[in-house]
């Protein structure tokens, strides 16, 4: 598994996507505290602690993929690996 860093840049190459249109996708999930400068810390600097789970939630929407898909992201930036169970077809609950 990734980090999330490495998850972010792997979505944005695959979709084509700026750091804008993530941010447009996590408003539009209901996710408006998400801001440029935050994704942006997130990418480039070493996360030091898990972020705010809202702040995971977020991002799952902004990436269109599983929360669980960004929290085993995040833990496999502290070493911490999780295993992923395949699951049927996600849909956000927003």
């Amino acid at each position: 598994m990734t980090d999330l860093r490495g998850l972010i840049l792997q979505v944005q190459r695959e979709h084509g996507l700026a750091y804008s249109d993530l941010l447009a996708r996590a408003h539009a999930a209901g996710y408006r505290f998400l801001s440029k400068a935050s994704l942006s810390k997130i990418v480039h600097r070493p996360l030091r602690t898990f972020p705010r789970p809202e702040t995971m939630l977020a991002l799952a929407a902004a990436l269109d993929v599983p929360p669980s898909v960004v929290v085993a992201a995040v833990a496999s930036g502290f070493g911490i690996h999780v295993p992923l169970r395949p699951t049927a077809r996600w849909r956000p609950l927003r």
